[in-house]
């Protein structure tokens, strides 16, 4: 039998007053062991932190305090930690060292890409919480002694990683050239920092009902640009919903980025450099191949789009509403005073040092700015990477598992079977003390 449950009850009882736990509860998790411990009236999750893993653990526990104070009125719950202690030495058979971490169940099941296909209202629900915590004070991130970046030197550090990733050899010249480009226009890396997730993935997000629950992954929270969650949430949002997540977004933003979608598709596209800089910096010789076979994918495709003259700036994006805005305030500067002799039809004909009006389908408000995309390959990274210049905070997206630990805290000991009883195939199965 597995005692690995009544030992991590064992020390759940000793360190949170009145909890006896009687039943516990594997959890789905790639990163570490971590099982749901219940008394009957209350449930609690009992996670198996590795050392190397502490410090971002203990970044989360502080980034989502500072959350709670950011976004009071939000109905989205956060990761809440009520104690930690050190793991005895023999609790696992490996050679690890862990911390046990403790904490409240999170509400809700992990989203999936299926779900966010199928729901437009989980898009919506999603690009409200992205704005509400973009939206919010950037201070209060900073004087809790999170990362700090400012637009330069985000910049600087995409730069700096493309001259390191041409050293390698390995990086097509279209997309060394394509992606320098992108970076050197200064203009669209005019922007606010302000506080984002960073990590961004399916498996953070957990729902209910079309509606998200709580969120988690904060172990990069930190204020930096916006477009990299927007990027991320081009990973799982695709097509006319990811459209529809970009409009809604830009309804609740409070300030001006007419960058914002530029740098969220250079960044997608840039995901597979980080892959490809981890792979060297490891000397892992597999992922290096299948990050220099996406790159030529990749390469493929955008030497498709600078053939084609509508692409030649692939970047170049401007704000729907300020671009609408600026467009109505031309024509009011320029409309004709009543009964003057250029209130007249031939007045709609552009003079001949005039530029005429561009209604290329690029200017349509409803059609976003191009980037790397086709029907057979999307900009997106498989295995899923976050950007990161210390290769230990790499860790591919695992595919989430549909376990609710909120509902699985309210229910009664009395529906779940002993380990006896349950089916041989299942690999989640309560038990008793």
């Amino acid at each position: 039998m597995d005692t690995l449950g009544l030992r991590l009850a064992a020390i759940a009882a000793g360190q949170i007053a009145g909890f006896e736990p009687s039943l516990w509860t594997k959890l789905p998790d790639s990163r570490g062991p971590r099982v749901l411990l219940s008394d009957e009236d209350r449930s609690l999750v009992v996670s198996l932190i590795p050392d190397s893993d502490v410090p971002a653990a203990q970044t989360e526990a502080v980034a989502c305090a500072v959350l709670r104070s950011l976004l009071p009125d939000t109905q989205i719950g956060f990761p809440q930690i009520l104690a930690t202690v050190r793991a005895p030495n023999d609790l696992t058979e490996d050679d690890r060292t862990y911390e046990v971490q403790i904490s409240d169940p999170l509400a809700g099941t992990p989203a999936t890409l299926e779900g966010f296909a199928e729901s437009q209202q989980l898009v919506s629900a999603l690009a409200d919480f992205l704005a509400d915590l973009h939206n919010s004070d950037t201070g209060a991130v900073a004087d809790a002694g999170l990362v700090v970046h400012d637009s330069a030197e985000l910049r600087e550090q995409l730069l700096a990683d493309l001259d390191r990733a041409a050293g390698t050899g390995l990086v097509p010249a279209v997309l060394l050239q394509r992606w320098e480009d992108a970076l050197e226009n200064v203009s669209t890396w005019r922007f606010l920092p302000c506080p984002i997730h960073a990590t961004l993935a399916p498996e953070a997000i957990r729902i209910e009902d079309e509606r998200i629950t709580s969120v988690s992954d904060f172990f990069r929270f930190r204020v930096g640009d916006p477009a990299a969650d927007l990027a991320a949430v081009s990973t799982f949002v695709e097509g006319s919903h990811y459209e529809h997540f970009l409009d809604r977004y830009r309804q609740q933003r409070d300030i001006k980025d007419a960058g914002l979608q530029a740098r969220a598709e250079l960044l997608a596209e840039l995901a597979v450099l980080d892959w490809l800089l981890l792979a060297v910096d490891t000397e892992d010789e597999t992922a290096k191949s299948d990050a220099v076979a996406l790159l030529n994918s990749l390469a493929e495709v955008a030497t498709a789009d600078a053939e084609q003259p509508r692409h030649a700036q692939p970047y170049e994006f401007t704000d729907r509403r300020e671009a609408l805005a600026d467009d109505a305030a031309t024509h009011e500067e320029d409309a004709p005073a009543p009964g003057s002799a250029e209130d007249t039809p031939a007045a709609d004909t552009p003079a001949a040092d005039t530029p005429a009006e561009d209604t290329s389908a690029d200017d349509e408000p409803d059609t976003a700015s191009p980037g790397l995309s086709a029907p057979d390959l999307q900009p997106r990274v498989e295995p899923q990477v976050q950007r990161s210049s210390d290769p230990d905070t790499f860790r591919p997206a695992a595919d989430p598992a549909p376990f609710d630990e909120g509902v699985s805290a309210d229910v009664p000991t009395e529906r779940i079977m002993d380990v006896d009883e349950q089916p041989q195939e299942s690999g989640e199965r309560p038990e008793k003390f």
